[in-house]
């Protein structure tokens, strides 16, 4: 009950608080989910049962939009501070009253023209998103690590400086349709850059729809570092490809300085309502190589085949690799079919198959998992599965999986 009262005061307070001489939303959104599931290995004949459980608070603090901006439009000259990202939060058990991921930026506007106060612009250049990464929990996908010979997938964030903490401003001036943007930062603040080490940059935008180009430029000469950018976003309904490039020189003398660079693009089609074919590709050291990936996705409730669900992903990686230590080659695909089948207005069954199969470079190991079941849907808020989950089938020995059946309880 405490807790209970603790939220309902909160509310009140935010709403009040914030609410004053703006308009705000306040809203909370409770999600969770309770499962059991009693499974059998099917390689060691083993069985068990395993509860789990998980429960998400959001707080919307807020207007609608995630942010909230104060300023004075009506003046010449007006300072502008805007507040993103602020949320309350429930993790293990716990309510939290921080502020995971807030997000502020400020700025003083005259007309056309702005003046950064926070935060600082920075000389990094992340124009391109990595194919490989951390954020996939995939045996193949994750990056390398340091094993038997093998170089590390490297952060293919390129910069401009060898600044430990840039601090810094900067000013922009927009003239639709372009907007253009000169960055100032120093090395740390008046403490630390004891020797008034300062880098710039410049960054050019022009915008007319369908097209976007961005280009950008950036200079540290104290380290001999040179950065650039450049990158042109195409909107065409049903298509939307982009192209890019950025890199930087090593920061040597100009006789010796060596370019390291990436490039990529990408292509987005939509066939129908949310039936999409992507397709994107990158190259450069920092990839290993080139890197691709093709993605076809067919939703269930809509799409070429009504209730058909049906998911293509392929990752081919590290091909002809550029660095030093070089990787073998990685493929991957991961199909996913399922098909629903209404018993009623509200019941359903919808039987479905998951196949992974490829190869690991970084251990040379070949891959072949499968997922087969049924889930269905038959009583309010509950969803039972009856399922097949494989191991490696093709590892020696191979590991042949569980039987599970899963009563899921979630809203």
């Amino acid at each position: 009950m405490k807790r209970i009262a603790l939220l309902t005061v909160l509310l009140l307070v935010v709403g009040l608080s914030l609410g004053f001489g703006q308009e705000v939303k306040t809203s909370a959104v409770l999600t969770g989910y309770g499962q059991v599931t009693w499974a059998v290995d099917l390689d060691t004949m083993q069985t068990g049962f395993k509860n789990e459980s998980d429960a998400d608070l959001v707080l919307t603090l807020l207007v609608k939009d995630g942010s909230v901006t104060h300023n004075a439009t009506d003046a010449a000259v007006y300072g502008e501070i805007k507040i993103k990202n602020v949320e309350a939060y429930w993790d293990d058990g716990t309510f939290n009253l921080g502020m995971p991921d807030t997000d502020v930026e400020a700025k003083i506007v005259a007309g056309a023209f702005a003046f950064g106060v926070y935060s600082a612009p920075g000389m990094d250049f992340e124009k391109l998103d990595p194919i490989e990464n951390d954020d996939v929990d995939d045996d193949i996908v994750d990056p390398e690590t340091a094993a038997a010979g093998k170089t590390n997938e490297t952060d293919p964030t390129f910069s401009g400086t060898a600044f430990a903490n840039d601090q810094g401003t900067w000013f922009s001036a927009t003239f639709a349709p372009v907007t253009l943007t000169v960055r100032l930062v120093s090395d740390g603040d008046w403490a630390a850059n004891v020797d008034g080490n300062y880098a710039a940059g410049l960054d050019a935008v022009l915008d007319v729809a369908p097209v976007k180009v961005t280009l950008g430029l950036s200079e540290d000469w104290v380290n001999s570092i040179t950065g650039f950018y450049a990158r042109l976003d195409l909107t065409a309904a049903p298509i939307v490809v982009w192209v890019g490039a950025e890199g930087s020189n090593n920061g040597e003398a100009a006789a010796d300085a060596q370019l390291t660079y990436a490039a990529g693009g990408g292509l987005t089609f939509t066939l129908m309502a949310d039936t999409t074919l992507a397709a994107s590709f990158l190259y450069g050291a920092a990839f290993h190589g080139a890197d691709i990936k093709v993605v076809f996705t067919e939703p269930g409730d809509a799409g070429l085949i009504p209730m058909l669900d049906l998911s293509e992903t392929l990752y081919v990686l590290d091909v002809s690799d550029p660095a030093t230590a070089p990787l073998d080659m990685e493929y991957e695909s991961i199909t996913t079919v399922g098909y629903k089948v209404a018993l009623n207005d509200t019941q359903s069954v919808r039987p479905y198959a998951t196949v992974t199969y490829g190869l690991n470079g970084e251990d040379s190991q070949n891959r072949l998992e499968a997922e087969v079941g049924a889930e269905m849907k038959l009583f309010p808020l509950t969803t039972l599965t009856l399922k097949y989950v494989s191991g490696n089938l093709s590892a020696d020995p191979s590991v042949t999986g569980t039987v599970q059946a899963v009563a899921k309880v979630a809203f």
